[in-house]
C-alpha cells in the first residue's frame, strides 16, 4: 500500500492533471459505509461527480498511469448527457 501512495505523491508532483486523493478508512470510517467499501484497497475514480471506476485492490505505477489516462479523455459532459437521455427513456 504505501508504494502506491509514492506513485500517487510522485504522479500529482510530475504531472499536472486530475486531483488524487486518499481516504484513510481508520481515519474517516463513515467513509467505508457510505461508499460501500468492503475491500482494502479500494480505488474508485470520480469525474464530474460520476463514479466512473471501482475496483477492490491495488495498481502498480504503470496501472495507474493507464487508468487515469484513460480518465482524462472521457468526456463527462457527454457521459452526463448520456446518462439523461437513458434515464429519461425508461
Amino acid at each position: 500500500m504505501s508504494s502506491l501512495r509514492a506513485d500517487l505523491r510522485r504522479r500529482q508532483r510530475e504531472v499536472p492533471g486530475p486531483d488524487v486523493r486518499q481516504a484513510r478508512h481508520g481515519e474517516q470510517p463513515g467513509h467505508r459505509g457510505a461508499l460501500e467499501i468492503t475491500s482494502i484497497p479500494t480505488l474508485m475514480v470520480v469525474k464530474g461527480g460520476m463514479l466512473l471506476y471501482r475496483e477492490a485492490g491495488a495498481l502498480n505505477a504503470p496501472q495507474l498511469e493507464g487508468l487515469i489516462s484513460e480518465v482524462e479523455k472521457v468526456d463527462i459532459e457527454k457521459l452526463k448527457a448520456e446518462a439523461a437521455a437513458e434515464s429519461q427513456s425508461v
